[in-house]
């Protein structure tokens, strides 16, 4: 069951990272590229190390907003349909779509949740996927030297965040039953948060006091290129 619920969360987040910047045609369509450092007015936007407090959120983790113009076919993270009209010269609705992971034990687990950028307030969003503890996540930027990964608090102005064309994601996933291995064997997922692309004590421990639960976590890793970038 772990190993499901990690490998449905990521391939949610894979398919709406594929997408987005999505336009579609024909004309006079304003491209989906950062004018300010908003989740609301870039095609990929995200926060690093969440601190306490942002709603549903768990501390020190991160969140990701995905941008896409619909054309009429098309559906948010929370399979609701976005109409198709014209606006402002351009055609189609936008949404604006945000992923974090929120949650805690026992009636109210952690889990993969997705739901307007622009809500701030708890509870938030819409759970995807139960017993998701933390997601970290680098953008790639690429040029003829090739493709270097960093955190979304490295990408501080516009041309940054429109110069990315991959993202990856780390996803601490942990079984939805404790005491599946003595409480001394109990598991943490150590992820790369400071984009050396090497696990070490330098990184970030999940959770980060062991919580003694007797629960296996795994670390589930994908990157994914952004194909309205990659032309």
């Amino acid at each position: 069951r772990m190993q499901e619920n990690a490998l449905i969360a990521v391939e949610i987040l894979q398919r709406s990272v594929r997408e987005a910047g999505f336009e579609p045609p024909p004309t006079a369509i304003v491209q989906l590229a950062c004018t300010s450092v908003s989740a609301t007015d870039c095609a990929l936007a995200g926060s690093d190390n969440v601190a306490s407090g942002t709603a549903s959120a768990v501390t020190g983790s991160d969140m990701l907003v995905v941008r896409i113009r619909s054309d009429g076919n098309m559906s948010d993270c929370q399979g609701e349909a976005i109409a198709y009209n014209v606006i402002s010269g351009s055609t189609g609705n936008t949404t604006n779509d945000s992923f974090r992971v929120g949650g805690t034990d026992t009636t109210n687990p952690p889990s993969l949740r997705c739901g307007r950028a622009a809500s701030t307030t708890a509870p938030w969003g819409q759970p995807l996927v139960d017993d998701i503890e933390d997601m970290q996540i680098l953008y790639g930027l690429s040029d003829s030297s090739g493709t270097v990964f960093v955190p979304a608090s490295a990408l501080t102005t516009t041309t940054r965040w429109n110069a990315v064309t991959a993202v990856r994601i780390q996803l601490c996933a942990r079984s939805p039953d404790a005491n599946v291995v003595p409480v001394a064997d109990t598991q943490t997922c150590r992820m790369d948060t400071n984009s050396d692309g090497l696990l070490s004590d330098t990184d970030t421990l999940r959770p980060s006091a062991t919580p003694n639960d007797g629960r296996l976590r795994r670390v589930v890793t994908t990157t994914v290129t952004l194909r309205n970038r990659i032309r």
